[in-house]
């Protein structure tokens, strides 16, 4: 749809029509060229701005007002526009606009007083806006308008100075011009051109890729985009920039395919293998593969046979050799490896995956599930259960009665930890929950699927396929969860617990829950150690654990968590190898690795007691965020990107280390606070590769220390030497 464009308001005799009642601003603004500039208030009326007073209500005739008749002041200073305005803590300014998308400028404050103020436009509440006596707020939103008018709601103290009004044009002629495939590739776009536009800027989206990438701008009507490679298929958009910064939505969308449908696609290169490998770098040979261009080189960090409906690699080098060397290693965790061929045809398939990693691996399977002696065993056969220890205690259909009568089965008052190992899968009730006391192993070699009862989880809600608590000595080696349980696992004020291999496979719910919050005064659990998670499809967090003393895990794979990878709130004393967050979070603040109340503060310090490997995170909201007074923590490595918020927010934290790894945008890396916490303090980023992002120091921390960056298309904003 072509949205009728707001041209430019000649203001003089804008406001001498309007004061005549000759027309409204609907009929001004299709016809006329310059931002429509309200200034609200009792005070001279500054220059090229329309005067809205405290009874300047709304009228059809007007083209603009508020609701209702408010509360005005002057101040005298600083200027005409900033000295007055209109006070309410509840009241509309509503302006007749054509339909269509605009940015807006307002400004709020008091030359001596403090001033929050709420807006709602357009049904969106942006928020509540602050500034100190004698500052103003400058809040910029762009809407967009569908019914004739713009509406602004007003609210809390409700002061507002001025408004200002742009139109925001927009491309429908984007067009693609040309195409080539050899000897050299490129896409050469073209659009008309828009007398409002200073520049353009061009945005890409790869088949497979979520969303589009900035390549490029131009003040020209044309742009060559010749990072286009052979054998993918390209959308393409462009937005205008006006003189005064306003960026248009996005044009139409083009799609370009660099596929010569005539040409047959390569088979996919045999034989690769890692030649050879160090702490910094990896060399990778295959098999030349006949009619091949050249090879394209795809790496994951993620183990692929985990991903089966997932494409988690990311190509890394394009080459015409049989070799290739992976100069960009950080870290002694897996790297897994593909090739393919490419020609004019497209791309071929992947190559056989190859990886290599260091001495400490996890199996990731269930192999030896079940060996070894036991004292209890629950057995299935069709649809019944049977449970046998020194004879038989349970026959039956129902699996959670089943495995409950094996735990009961074993020696009432132990003080030594006796086995249940369960050989078989079915169902149970997300009311039930298999409880473990003291001096047991819960041993499951088959798949435990909850049957929902479609309630949003819940925290008082302590329901779980396994729940610990209250108890000593209690291990988990082997554990597959399905279906929608409030929690996969429930541990509440017990000791000396061990997780063993966990797959947490959901529809909804939480994961795995650690607590002592029956007191929150002392550290109830203590001694936990968690082997390998892999959790997925949770509605809240993959791993948590609150008020723990003492917690190693060892691997913690989060894939499309509603919340969370992993979050520790008030935990001390925790040692994790590697965490890795593909999705955890979406579309929200948490994050793959998370730190909240107070975590790592240890007798009212924060010397180092949480140590974290390595943190790695594609996709989802944040890769690391500390927040609420938490620290104590040292991060090894990092290797992040695609964040949808930060890609790591430290906030009213402190003593936090950061030695190493790569952070890739298109989001930053934040050191913030808010004012009802103290600062933070004592941060430490060093050694990290940042590409196409930024760091930004807002507001100054405490002994903050930011070096060895290498910056690739990157910033540093930070208040000491970097």
């Amino acid at each position: 749809m072509i949205r009728k464009r707001f041209s430019m308001f000649v203001l003089m005799t804008v406001a001498l029509l309007v004061s005549s009642g000759m027309f409204g601003l609907t009929a001004l603004a299709e016809e006329n060229e310059q931002p429509l500039k309200f200034d609200f208030g009792n005070g001279p009326t500054a220059d090229g701005y329309l005067e809205v007073t405290s009874t300047t209500t709304y009228s059809e005739e007007r083209g603009y007002g508020i609701n209702k008749t408010v509360a005005e002041r002057d101040r005298g200073e600083p200027d005409d526009l900033r000295r007055d305005f209109l006070l309410d803590g509840n009241y509309e300014f509503k302006v007749d606009l054509p339909n269509g998308d605009y940015y807006l400028k307002l400004i709020a404050g008091d030359n001596i007083a403090f001033n929050r103020s709420r807006f709602t436009i357009e049904g969106e509440n942006i928020g509540s806006f602050t500034s100190n006596a004698g500052q103003f707020a400058e809040v910029t939103h762009t809407t967009t308008v569908s019914d004739g008018q713009l509406n602004i709601q007003i609210g809390d103290n409700g002061r507002i100075n001025g408004l200002e009004i742009y139109p925001v044009p927009e491309i429908t002629s984007l067009d693609v011009s040309d195409v080539s495939l050899a000897p050299n590739t490129y896409v050469q776009l073209s659009w008309e051109p828009n007398e409002l536009a200073q520049s353009y800027k061009v945005f890409r989206k790869k088949d497979g890729e979520r969303s589009f990438s900035y390549i490029g701008e131009t003040s020209d009507t044309r742009f060559t985009d010749e990072t286009a490679e052979l054998g993918y298929t390209y959308r393409y958009a462009v937005s205008l920039v006006t003189d005064v910064g306003i960026e248009s939505a996005r044009s139409n969308e083009v799609t370009v395919k660099m596929i010569d449908d005539n040409v047959s696609v390569p088979k996919s290169p045999g034989g690769v293998n890692v030649t050879s490998h160090s702490s910094e770098e990896a060399t990778l040979a295959w098999n030349e593969v006949i009619d091949a261009v050249r090879y394209y080189v795809y790496r994951t960090r993620y183990s692929p046979e985990q991903f089966p409906n997932e494409d988690v690699f990311e190509k890394i080098g394009v080459t015409d050799e049989l070799t290739w060397s992976d100069e960009q290693i950080f870290s002694p965790n897996p790297y897994f490896y593909v090739v393919k061929a490419v020609n004019e045809g497209g791309l071929s398939e992947n190559s056989t995956v190859v990886s290599f990693q260091d001495e400490k691996t996890y199996s990731g399977d269930f192999k030896g599930c079940g060996q070894g002696k036991f004292d209890a065993q629950v057995l299935q056969t069709g649809k019944s259960w049977r449970v046998i220890n020194k004879g038989v205690v349970y026959t039956g259909n129902d699996m959670h009665a089943a495995m409950q009568a094996a735990v009961h089965s074993l020696t009432p008052d132990r003080t030594k930890q006796e086995r249940v190992i369960v050989r078989g899968s079915g169902t149970i009730p997300a009311d039930k929950s298999v409880e473990l006391p003291s001096h047991t192993s819960f041993e499951v070699c088959g798949t435990i699927h909850v049957e929902g009862t479609g309630d949003p989880f819940d925290y008082g809600n302590h329901n779980a396929a396994v729940r610990i608590r209250h108890a000593e000595n209690v291990t988990v080696p082997y554990l597959q969860v399905t279906g929608r349980p409030n929690f996969g696992i429930f541990v509440r004020t017990s000791e000396n617990i061990h997780l063993g291999q966990i797959d947490l496979r959901l529809d909804g719910g939480h994961g795995i829950r650690i607590d002592s919050r029956d007191n929150d005064d002392v550290y109830g659990v203590r001694n936990v150690r968690i082997d390998d998670v892999y959790v997925t499809g949770t509605s809240s967090h993959g791993v948590e654990t609150y008020g723990v003393d003492g917690i190693s895990i060892g691997r913690v794979t989060a894939v499309h968590t509603g919340y969370s990878g992993i979050l520790l709130n008030d935990t001390i004393n925790a040692d994790i190898d590697v965490v890795y967050g593909y999705g955890a979070g979406t579309g929200t603040g948490y994050a793959a690795f998370r730190m909240a109340n107070r975590n790592g503060h240890v007798d009212d310090e924060y010397s180092a007691n949480i140590h974290v490997g390595e943190v790695i995170a594609r996709g989802g909201g944040r890769g690391i965020f500390c927040v609420s007074r938490s620290g104590g923590a040292v991060i090894e490595r990092v290797d992040i990107a695609g964040t949808g918020s930060n890609s790591m927010l430290i906030e009213n934290c402190y003593n936090i280390t950061i030695n190493g790894g790569v952070v890739e945008g298109p989001n930053d890396i934040r050191i913030a606070a808010r004012a009802e916490f103290p600062n933070t303090a004592n941060i430490l980023m060093q050694n990290i590769r940042l590409r196409n992002s930024s760091i930004l120091e807002s507001p100054c921390g405490d002994n903050v220390i930011i070096r060895d960056i290498t910056l690739e298309n990157s910033q540093i904003n930070a208040c000491g030497p970097s």
